[in-house]
């Protein structure tokens, strides 16, 4: 699954980001995607890793339709820090149980 979409912060900066799942091994109990964000007028890019468990989600297709709607909305909200090429670091743990690393 590749998926993009196209995201303007409040500070007029434009931003493509392609989410990607990930495979993970057979035992592992969480699905990964990544999240790559691109600037669009330097073309800098970081790639934001998005985890969620098993237990939240058990099946692949659950976790990608869970996906499109809080998780992106969480980084979107991340995305409007955005200063001088970076966003701060840290963790976003949505209420639908998706952790994303900024």
């Amino acid at each position: 699954m590749t998926k993009q979409i196209e995201h303007t912060n409040k500070n007029g900066v434009k931003f493509s980001i392609e989410i990607e799942k990930q495979n993970v091994p057979e035992e592992a109990n969480y699905w990964l995607f990544h999240l790559k964000v691109t600037e669009q007028s330097t073309g800098r890019k970081k790639i934001h890793p998005a985890m969620i468990s098993r237990d939240s989600c058990p099946n692949e297709s659950d976790a990608a339709d869970s996906f499109e709607g809080t998780p992106i909305q969480a980084l979107k909200s991340a995305l409007e820090a955005y200063q001088n090429g970076s966003i701060p670091l840290g963790q976003i743990t949505t209420n639908n149980n998706w952790i994303i690393l900024t």
